[in-house]
């Protein structure tokens, strides 16, 4: 769980980081097995599904205690 603004933007550049290699991977799909090709991209966008739910709970919390102050 993302706790603080450097945590944050960390997760962001890694966020961006994996989102290139899924496009890099994808560029050279023809050339991989289709169950390396399969099993590299499952494993990438699981990773960004979870850094992207992490920032969403993380915007929703500062969001959050922005409204009660």
């Amino acid at each position: 769980m993302i706790q603080n603004e450097h945590q944050y933007k960390v997760t962001q550049n890694k966020l961006k980081d994996l989102e290139q290699a899924l496009t890099e991977l994808f560029q050279i799909k023809n050339n991989l097995h289709p169950r390396q090709f399969s099993s590299r991209k499952n494993g990438l966008q699981i990773t960004i599904d979870s850094l992207k739910q992490e920032i969403e709970e993380y915007v929703w919390c500062l969001e959050t205690r922005a409204d009660t102050d």
